[in-house]
C-alpha cells in the first residue's frame, strides 16, 4: 500500500499497489498534512496503521485497511510542524522529525512513546529516512542547518 500527505491539503490517501485500488480516505488534521507513513501488515493478525502529521502539530493513527476519517491523536507538538516521518517495519518503530529540531521514536504498533531527542540539529528537520535493521534501526536525518546526520536507535536502551 502507498500513503499519501501532500502540501497544502488537510487529508490523506492511501492505495493499494496492485491493481489501484483506493484503500482509504483520512482527514482530521486542522491544517496541512505534510508527511504520511503505512506500516506493513505481514499477517492477518496484525492490522496496519497510517500515521500522518504537518502544521497542526499532531501526530495522528489510522487503523485499517481500509483507512477512515479522523484517526486518533498519538501526541501533540503545539506551535511545532512535523515535517519527516518514516516506519522501520522490521523492527515496527515510527521515527518522526519536527520543525523544533527535535526527534521521536515511538512503536508502530502501540504508540509508545520510546524515545525523545531534543536538538538533534541547530534548525529544523525536514527528512527522515530509515535502514533496516534486526536489532536497531539505523536513520539519517536532513536538515535546514544543511547538515545530514546519521543515527542508530538501540533498542535495549531505548536510546539515539
Amino acid at each position: 500500500m502507498i500513503g499519501d500527505a501532500g502540501p497544502g491539503g488537510q487529508h490523506a490517501n492511501t492505495l493499494k499497489m496492485m491493481g489501484g485500488m483506493d484503500c482509504g480516505n483520512i482527514f482530521g488534521s486542522s491544517k496541512a498534512l505534510l508527511r504520511a507513513a503505512i506500516t506493513a501488515a505481514p499477517d492477518s493478525k496484525i492490522q496496519a496503521k497510517f500515521y500522518s502529521g504537518g502544521e497542526s502539530g499532531e501526530l495522528f493513527m489510522h487503523e485499517g485497511a481500509p483507512f477512515k476519517g479522523a484517526g486518533t491523536t498519538v501526541e501533540s507538538f503545539p506551535g511545532d510542524y512535523i515535517n519527516a516521518m518514516a516506519i522501520c517495519d522490521e523492527t515496527n518503530r515510527l521515527f518522526v522529525g519536527l520543525s523544533s529540531k527535535k526527534i521521536c521514536v515511538y512503536d508502530a504498533q502501540t504508540q509508545e512513546k520510546l524515545c525523545e531527542l531534543e536538538n538533534a540539529h541547530t534548525k529544523g528537520i525536514y527528512g527522515l529516512a530509515v535502514a533496516p535493521s534486526s536489532v536497531e534501526a539505523s536513520f539519517v536525518t536532513c536538515s535546514a542547518d544543511n547538515t545530514v546526520k546519521s543515527w542508530k536507535y538501540v533498542e535495549e536502551s531505548k536510546s539515539l
